[in-house]
């Protein structure tokens, strides 16, 4: 259990928002020759993004939201699209866990390659939901989860994050579990701080 428990944890908050982040900004807000990847570009960059902008349009009444097609809203994806994701994943994980089989027992890999999986799973689904309830007013994110302790605040935060992501596109690509950001930022201020100086000239 504890090795699923690792892959889960390390799938859910590190491996998919690193996913996430590369596939939101190199294909959902870069357009693409392929259909595939033009249609996540039309869907969700020409579509969702001029639905819901930053200002007193970035959430909606729910009953408005049941106007829009959820899909063409950008707001969900179809079942077979979120298979193929999951697959993507999976098959990177066996692809990484293969050369370990020299090392470490078969039982012991595919418990870490369950909870891998299970952990792709559970984001894909929990991120579609939050993304929803984002833009949902009186959904069930700001109604009920909100007001949670603990799991209300971060709600809260998470909303504010994708807000901005909505006033600029190339920042806060993360919509669940930000680390990809935030390690992003933590690197640029770095390398901000690493730089010399500009010499001044009397």
């Amino acid at each position: 259990m504890l090795w699923s428990a690792g892959g889960f944890g390390l799938a859910f908050f590190i491996l998919v928002p690193g996913f996430e982040w590369l596939m939101h900004r190199h294909t959902m807000h870069t357009e693409r020759g392929l259909e595939l990847f033009y249609n996540l570009f039309r869907y969700h960059d020409q579509i969702h993004h001029k639905i819901f902008d930053y200002g007193r349009h970035y959430t909606m009444l729910e009953s408005d939201l049941r106007k829009f097609p959820q899909r063409l809203a950008g707001l969900s994806f179809d079942g077979w699209f979120m298979f193929g994701i999951v697959g993507i994943h999976a098959g990177l994980y066996l692809l990484a866990l293969a050369p370990l089989a020299l090392w470490i027992e078969p039982t012991t890999l595919g418990l870490v390659f369950l909870g891998l999986v299970s952990g792709s799973v559970a984001f894909g689904f929990l991120q579609i939901k939050y993304h929803y309830w984002y833009h949902a007013q009186d959904g069930f994110g700001y109604r009920v989860i909100a007001k949670l302790p603990i799991v209300g605040p971060y709600f809260l935060h998470l909303a504010h994050h994708h807000r901005k992501h909505h006033k600029d596109t190339s920042r806060c690509l993360n919509t669940l579990i930000p680390t990809t950001d935030y390690l992003l930022e933590i690197w640029r201020l770095i390398r901000r701080r690493g730089r010399p100086p500009l010499s001044r000239t009397p």
